[in-house]
C-alpha cells in the first residue's frame, strides 16, 4: 500500500527508463494537483511515493488527468486550472545536469536531486520557463 495526497482518478504512466524498479507517474484529485512518482521494487515487495512536481500556487487545482510523456521523458498533463504542464529534467531542456547527478551512489534514480523545468500552456501557447511566469 502506498499513501498519496488524495485519491487518484488517472491512469498511471509506467516508465521503463530505469532498471532498479518500476516507476509509475500519476496525479490526484485534490489541491495542489501535482505529480506523484510511485517507485515499486517487485523483488522486495516494496513501494514508496514521492511528490515530484507541485504547481505554483496560482496554478494549483484538482486533477483527474492522466500523464503522457514524449520520447525525451517530458511529462505532460493538465489540471482543473485549465493549464497544460510540460515537466521534465533540466537535462532535457538543454540544462547542464549530468545523468550521474540524478543518481544515488548505487546508480538508482535520486528524485531529490533532479532539477525540474516546467512549461505551461496559456492561451494556446507554451510559456518556456517556470510556471510562475
Amino acid at each position: 500500500k502506498v499513501e498519496m495526497k488524495a485519491y487518484p482518478q488517472c491512469s498511471f504512466l509506467l516508465s521503463t527508463a530505469y532498471d532498479d524498479g518500476l516507476y509509475f507517474y500519476g496525479t490526484y484529485n485534490k489541491l495542489p494537483g501535482g505529480i506523484t512518482l510511485i517507485k515499486a521494487d517487485p523483488e522486495n515487495n516494496t513501494a514508496e511515493a514521492t511528490e515530484v512536481y507541485t504547481p505554483e500556487e496560482a496554478n494549483q487545482q484538482y486533477c483527474i488527468s492522466s500523464i503522457i510523456c514524449d520520447s525525451e521523458g517530458t511529462l505532460y498533463y493538465k489540471n482543473d486550472s485549465g493549464n497544460i504542464f510540460a515537466v521534465g529534467s533540466t537535462e532535457q531542456s538543454g540544462g547542464n545536469q549530468d545523468e550521474e547527478d540524478m543518481e544515488d551512489e548505487e546508480g538508482n534514480l535520486d528524485t531529490d536531486s533532479i532539477e525540474v523545468y516546467v512549461s505551461i500552456a496559456k492561451d494556446g501557447q507554451f510559456v518556456k520557463g517556470s510556471d510562475d511566469e
